[in-house]
């Protein structure tokens, strides 16, 4: 996935929450409750008149005989205002604030507890409810009569499988997210996280639109429109997750589905931050869109059958998303059914099982894949790598020389011979050898270790390449190896250690390439020699 895009996403999201919390700081709503101190008996005998020219409909009921143990009617109101009467007389209200509403309209989400006196018995409840939305104003809520905690309980427990699911499902999407995090030093699909992110906006969804989120959140707006914000921010993730099964995920097509699912965001982010449109009121086309970008989606695993076949993984995801499938289409049509009261329970339990299944699928695959990338790492640690001292070796060197057709300005090879004298040893073998060419090697990192690579051409022939250097630098660095050698034969006097060396920088007029270079610095180091050879014959 392009970052630019992923950004672009991200930035949105981001927005989103943003104007929810300005939604959920300026949107206001007024109560009107008459005051009163401080098993359950659900009220369902209503006689219903339907309003629509006012966008309300009017409950009546005649309360019981008996209201013994009975202190509270409970209901909980999606985007209604709330007006409740005993006898015409008005004991409780709440509605929006048309003054505070700067972004939409919705009155929110919220629990109505109104008190129910004894003296309230035999008489007649009337309830009114409107809203802004004509999808809204008719649904008609559960209502319950008992003590507070009694209701708050009958109110929940309808609600509370389908919260355990969501709640699950977000952590498991968390945990891909993390997992992914975790493994993209050695695995760069990016599929586990797309998964995750699939799953963090479906759960966000169900959770928020679930009275029981009401109650921990306390701001009945910010629930309102919270949902709203996890559905547009969706299909993203999820087409980004499902096209990396696909051979040809580069085409024209996914680029197109990206692209429309990004518009969707901005698009409905800037109608509700404008107020020119609500959010309640683009629901029915976020989630034409969600089906039919489904519908694409077969079309093109259709094609990919057709074309390649469709391999275990594909299989297993496809299987996974019929069901997944299936299941959102039985909660969309419950959520029309029911006026918007019915939970996404069925389609958040088998996606619970998608991402579970697909995520110890993609984690095996990817797993397998770090195994093999681990191994070709150490076949070609092997390869280029010299066994004893780590330095990279002659194969590595001639291969740079063969993949840098031209050298540049800058570009320097410091040619070195090592010479050592093990005379002062009564006994030696080549383990003396090998931790005197070790020492030597480990002289050669540190004096060049950030400005160069260093290279083992052979027993005793060593080569450093640097790029992008200056003979300052060069020569600062052999100054080091020679100033480490005179210290350590300082406390070594039967093995010490001396370097020959030589080097060349690229030059346009002399040099035709690296090749060049290399040759240059090979006289030089011979120079070096004879001028050793010379000094010690003259003493």
């Amino acid at each position: 996935m392009n970052k630019k895009t992923l950004f672009l996403y991200l930035s949105a999201f981001c927005f989103g929450i943003l104007l929810l919390i300005l939604i959920s700081i300026t949107n206001k709503g007024t109560f009107y409750q008459t005051t009163f101190p401080a098993s359950v008996l659900p009220l369902t005998k209503w006689n219903i008149t339907n309003l629509p020219e006012e966008k309300a409909i009017q409950l009546t009921c005649t309360l019981p005989e008996e209201l013994i143990g009975i202190e509270w009617l409970g209901f909980f109101s999606i985007h209604q205002n709330i007006f409740v009467s005993i006898e015409d007389h008005l004991i409780y209200s709440y509605q929006a604030e048309p003054k505070m509403m700067l972004f939409g309209q919705t009155p929110g989400n919220i629990w109505n507890f109104i008190p129910i006196l004894e003296e309230y018995a035999s008489q007649t409840i009337q309830v009114r409810l409107t809203s802004p939305y004509q999808e809204s104003y008719y649904a008609v809520p559960d209502f319950y009569l008992g003590n507070k905690m009694d209701v708050l309980i009958a109110l929940t427990a309808d609600n509370l499988p389908t919260f355990i699911v969501a709640t699950l499902t977000m952590f498991v999407g968390l945990f891909h997210m993390g997992y992914w995090i975790y493994m993209k030093r050695y695995y760069t699909n990016d599929t586990l996280f797309f998964l995750g992110l699939s799953s963090f906006s479906i759960a966000g969804w169900s959770l928020v639109e679930l009275p029981i989120t009401t109650l921990v959140l306390h701001n009945n707006i910010a629930v309102a429109y919270a949902p709203y914000i996890f559905i547009i921010s969706m299909l993203f993730p999820f087409l980004c997750f499902i096209r990396n099964y696909y051979h040809n995920r580069k085409q024209k097509i996914w680029s197109i589905l990206v692209a429309i699912s990004l518009f969707e965001i901005f698009f409905c982010l800037f109608l509700q931050a404008t107020n020119l449109l609500d959010f309640r009121h683009m629901l029915s086309t976020m989630l034409f869109l969600i089906v039919l970008f489904f519908f694409f989606i077969c079309i093109l695993t259709i094609r990919e059958n057709h074309l390649y076949g469709l391999n275990s993984g594909m299989k297993l995801t496809v299987f996974c998303l019929i069901l997944d499938a299936c299941g959102l289409l039985i909660d969309i049509a419950r959520y029309y059914i029911y006026n918007g009261k019915s939970t996404f329970f069925y389609g958040n339990f088998l996606f619970l099982i998608t991402i579970i299944i697909l995520g110890l699928e993609i984690i095996h695959h990817s797993r397998e894949k770090i195994e093999k990338s681990k191994q070709l790492a150490r076949l070609e640690r092997l390869a280029y790598h010299d066994k004893l001292t780590d330095l990279y070796n002659r194969t590595a060197f001639i291969d740079y020389l063969s993949l840098v057709n031209t050298a540049k300005n800058g570009s320097f090879i410091v040619a070195f011979e090592l010479h050592l004298n093990l005379t002062g040893f009564h006994q030696y073998n080549y383990s003396d050898y090998d931790r005197e060419i070790l020492t030597a090697a480990q002289m050669l990192q540190d004096a060049f270790a950030g400005i160069g690579k260093c290279y083992r051409l052979g027993y005793m022939e060593f080569s450093v390449i640097l790029e992008d250097s200056t003979i300052t630098a060069c020569e600062q660095a052999i100054q080091i190896i020679k100033a480490q050698c005179e210290a350590y034969n300082h406390t070594h006097a039967n093995a010490p250690i001396q370097f020959f060396s030589g080097y060349a920088e690229f030059d346009s007029i002399l040099d035709h390439d690296i090749d060049d270079v290399r040759s240059r610095a090979d006289f030089q180091l011979c120079q070096d020699k004879v001028r050793y050879i010379q000094k010690t014959f003259h003493e």
